[in-house]
């Protein structure tokens, strides 16, 4: 059985062609509404009500939004601290180097007290240097300098 919906003459242009495909919308049942209850106390009393209707299931979508933001955010870095060693070398060439949370440590010395780590990019400064590697896998992948693609992995 198809229903046919009359349209009354406050509905926009967009409205309009919801209702003709059977979709509801506010306008709608606010104008039911309004035309079923007597001007007066009644009536504002129902407004006030799907008023409040509106603006609670508002507020409440609108922090599902936000939770759901929040836990995309929250999580977890990988921890980095500990000794990076790169890997595919003889082990007598290989570059190592000991993050703490006190800096960036290579052969037992400090050569930084400072390092960026974002959750997937590492960037630190020896001398003039800056180096910079990609978090892959578990694995750190060298980036700069950019002599050779070397990757690391933790000892």
């Amino acid at each position: 059985m198809v229903r046919a919906y009359s349209i009354p003459s406050y509905h926009d242009g967009a409205c309009r062609a919801a209702c003709r495909f059977g979709f509801f919308c506010l306008t709608a049942v606010l104008g039911n509404v309004m035309a079923k209850q007597k001007k007066g106390s009644a009536h504002r009393i129902t407004l006030r009500q799907v008023t409040g209707l509106v603006v609670f299931v508002g507020i409440m979508a609108w922090a599902g939004v936000m939770q759901l933001f929040e836990r995309g955010q929250s999580v977890p870095m990988p921890s980095l601290y500990g000794t990076w060693v790169e890997q595919d070398v003889a082990p007598y060439l290989a570059d190592s180097f000991e993050l703490r949370p006190s800096g960036v440590f290579v052969a037992g010395r400090q050569i930084n007290t400072h390092y960026a780590w974002d959750g997937s990019k590492l960037e630190y400064r020896l001398g003039d240097e800056i180096y910079s590697y990609l978090f892959l896998s578990g694995q750190l992948v060298r980036q700069q300098p950019a002599h050779y693609i070397s990757t690391f992995t933790r000892r």
